[in-house]
């Protein structure tokens, strides 16, 4: 990856981490009030944006908690497995586990990451006996009447018309550097969601969008108009991208 484009991918994920890790913890602290299954969707989907982000920014401590933890919350979409007292600790340790070296990215300072890898081992491991076979296992998506709001909206809602605006205010100015950090970190994200939802399409599309934009840096601006066109007609198309 351009050293330039890593750098303003990094620089977004940092704005981008504070909300996640902020999801993370209001779906933990209501683990046994909210409606389980939106619950449950809501943290997985967090860690795996987090975890899509912080591989594309090389950040592999984070990368690696935030995969397990992905794992143990996709078990719980099974609704036959308690959340005991036990469980309930060990997920808001995987969480800690989580936040330190993203409060160290955020600060600018250090954390021993050997020793919160070595703890991530020992609780995850304390997560898989308890839940067995469903650890990690359940590719399972919720439908929209489960979750009780149509997905593809609520992905608009919760970012994407978010992002494709700030694309095209920058795209209207041709301000080149603030294009391309908004569609390297915009692609990280889309790409996450995407996956979660099983919106393949979607994912290669920004896939398709961060290759294009990292062979053709002095192209920015033709880059920036395209992917923007192409974000733009992901609604009509969403019906046949589901696969």
């Amino acid at each position: 990856m351009d050293p330039t484009i890593r750098d303003q991918g990094y620089v977004y994920f940092l704005s981008e981490a504070p909300e996640l890790l902020q999801t993370l913890e209001d779906g933990l602290l209501q683990i046994h009030d909210a409606p389980r299954i939106q619950n449950i969707h809501a943290l997985m989907r967090a860690t795996h944006t987090l975890k899509g982000a912080a591989a594309n920014v090389g950040l592999k401590t984070i990368e690696t908690v935030a995969h397990s933890l992905e794992d143990a919350f996709k078990a719980l979409y099974n609704e036959e497995i308690e959340i005991d007292p036990e469980m309930e600790r060990l997920l808001f340790e995987g969480y800690e586990c989580l936040r330190v070296p993203l409060a160290a990215e955020l600060s600018n300072s250090s954390c021993d990451e050997d020793q919160i890898l070595d703890r991530a081992t020992e609780l995850f491991q304390q997560l898989r006996d308890k839940l067995g076979d469903d650890f990690g296992q359940h590719d399972y998506i919720p439908s929209s009447a489960e979750l009780g709001f149509d997905i593809t909206q609520s992905i608009f809602e919760m970012g994407v018309q978010e992002r494709i605006d700030e694309l095209t205010e920058a795209i209207q100015s041709r301000d080149l550097e603030q294009i391309a950090t908004i569609l390297t970190s915009s692609c990280e994200v889309f790409v996450g969601l995407g996956e979660s939802l099983g919106l393949m399409g979607w994912s290669d599309l920004a896939k398709t969008v961060a290759k294009a934009l990292e062979f053709n840096g002095d192209r920015i601006l033709e880059v920036g108009t395209i992917a923007l066109a192409d974000f733009e007609s992901f609604p009509a198309a969403c019906a046949g991208w589901r696969s």
